[in-house]
């Protein structure tokens, strides 16, 4: 329906660059190489394949670690627990998180994992840029513009890609920091 009188409203996204960008601490409480996933533990996030991809970056890095942080409303973690084996105890769930405890993570994060077979805009990806976080999206999740403006690293929806990409930013961290710098 055309209505000429209409008022037009832009509505920000909700992410605050500018608070997320400056919390970067000098040093991480943790010392190795910190993973994030941010979202529901859901089928579609192919958490899956980031746990097998985790698996490969520890046999690389003993000090890595993985923070899944969301709900979950399916009942996936006992399953992603198991696939991981020996990894497991790497993992570190933390259940729904508040956009605070949400902030803390990304803060301490070397990368972000965005692997799901489709995101229509996945807040996930802008929350990390914002918090100079270098991100590894799948080429299925919608963020195609991510290495074009050096922001992270767009890979093939499968676990050696992932861990390729996550093994480039642990072994790089130089270049890491470069992304997220251009990510932000």
């Amino acid at each position: 329906l055309w209505r000429p009188s209409a008022s037009i409203v832009c509505i920000p996204n909700g992410v605050d660059a500018l608070r997320l960008g400056v919390q970067r601490p000098a040093a991480k409480q943790h010392s190795g190489p910190s993973i994030v996933f941010v979202g529901r533990l859901h089928p579609i996030k192919r958490l899956d394949l980031l746990v097998d991809a985790f698996v490969r970056v520890k046999a690389e890095n003993a000090q890595a670690r993985l923070v899944i942080a969301g709900p979950d409303d399916t009942g996936l973690r006992m399953a992603l627990s198991e696939r991981a084996g020996v990894a497991a105890p790497s993992i570190h769930w933390t259940g729904h998180v508040t956009s605070e405890q949400r902030d803390t993570l990304l803060s301490e994060a070397d990368a972000l994992v965005l692997c799901s077979d489709s995101e229509s805009f996945g807040v996930s990806v802008l929350e990390p840029m914002s918090a100079r976080v270098p991100v590894v999206a799948t080429d299925t999740s919608g963020w195609h513009d991510v290495p074009i403006h050096g922001g992270g690293l767009v890979v093939p929806q499968r676990a050696d890609a992932i861990a390729g990409a996550l093994g480039r930013i642990v072994q790089y961290p130089a270049e890491a920091r470069e992304m997220g710098r251009r990510g932000y």
